[in-house]
């Protein structure tokens, strides 16, 4: 990993307009590139030889942690998972 950031959703407002033209095959992870992050912070994402970095996101109702890497992370589930009911946060 890189970098990583965590933001609500009004943060990816530009990634959300191209997937109503360009749909993502999860709705709640995926990889990107080139969006207003990438272009402030460039040094993050200037990869090394044929290593190009992308930004992978999970987003909830509520937030969205976006993680910068040169390959897939991996995802580990430690414990049990939190679920709040509708309209509270866990």
């Amino acid at each position: 990993m890189i970098a990583f950031r965590v933001l609500d959703e009004n943060g990816l407002l530009d990634l959300w307009h191209a997937s109503a033209s360009t749909p993502r095959p999860g709705q709640t992870t995926f990889r990107a590139t080139g969006h207003p992050w990438s272009q402030e912070s460039f040094l993050a994402f200037l990869g090394a030889g044929d290593c190009p970095r992308f930004s992978y996101f999970i987003a909830t109702s509520d937030l969205c942690l976006e993680l910068v890497c040169s390959a897939d992370p991996a995802v580990e589930i430690v414990g049990p998972a939190l679920v709040a009911p509708p309209g509270r946060s866990a």
